[in-house]
């Protein structure tokens, strides 16, 4: 008699112990399920920051290039607009 008292008390432990652990292991599973999405959400978010960020680096260039050459221009201009002024101020004298 004792020993199904004991057998029964332990069995109960156990099953008690079994409900905790599975209740655990669902807040778990949930918590990881949560922080799975998380990290999907975030990895999409950098991905689009990333492309975003190459777009900007592709224009920048783009417009550095651009400015490269209107500076080149400007240059040319000026140096012809000079060497005018000189042929002008050779023609009046």
């Amino acid at each position: 008699m004792l020993l199904c008292v004991l057998l029964l008390t332990a069995i109960t432990v156990l099953w008690i112990k079994f409900n905790i652990l599975s209740t655990e292991n669902k807040q778990l599973q949930t918590s990881h399920n949560n922080l799975t999405k998380e990290r999907d959400q975030l990895q999409t978010r950098d991905n689009t920051l990333t492309k975003a960020r190459d777009q900007l680096q592709t224009s920048y260039n783009t417009l550095t290039k651009e400015r490269d050459q209107l500076q080149t221009s400007y240059n040319t201009l000026t140096k012809e607009r000079d060497q005018l002024q000189t042929s002008y101020n050779t023609l009046t004298k």
